[in-house]
């Protein structure tokens, strides 16, 4: 699902390396501090979203609807972004990347396992959604890497080795 190399895809000492991340992210305490970020997360969500027109109007007179699924999706894009990985990470991302999730999901059912290649539109869509996420992530951990140099850099400068 994430590729080679990633998560399932890795010898097992790594993958449990992995496992110990994803445990301190869903640890009780940290849960307790996400509770606020998801709130403003929510919060903004509706007050920019024009999904909300009519909320954000207040007008008791105009009724508004929108497709529940397509925007519970978006906020839980947008709020695990934010509490599981981090500012960067969201600051990075908008509210279609859900779209990407839905077209990665989409590519995985029971005829994918048994048929890997065949022609449909759901695989291409799901192909295309991994591309762009596999690479949304490979930037940022460049931009990470390069950041790391540089601050390894500085400390070689401050310290008098060139």
């Amino acid at each position: 699902m994430f590729g080679k190399d990633v998560v399932y895809d890795v010898p097992n000492d790594v993958f449990m390396e992995q496992k110990k991340f994803v445990k301190v992210g869903l640890s009780m305490e940290n849960f307790k501090t996400y509770v606020g970020m998801i709130e403003e997360e929510v919060e903004e969500y509706v007050k920019r979203d024009p999904k909300f027109s009519a909320y954000q109007k207040a007008d008791s007179n105009e009724w508004g609807s929108f497709d529940a699924v397509k925007a519970l999706s978006e906020i839980t894009i947008l709020t695990a972004s934010r509490t599981l990985q981090g500012r960067e990470v969201r600051g990075s991302l908008d509210k279609t990347f859900a779209d990407l999730y839905t077209d990665l999901d989409g590519g995985f059912t029971p005829l994918n396992f048994l048929f890997p290649n065949l022609p449909l539109e759901s695989y291409r869509k799901r192909d295309r959604a991994h591309q762009k996420m596999s690479q949304f992530y490979v930037n940022i951990v460049k931009r990470r890497r390069v950041a790391s140099d540089d601050v390894g850099l500085q400390e070689t400068n401050t310290i008098g080795f060139s």
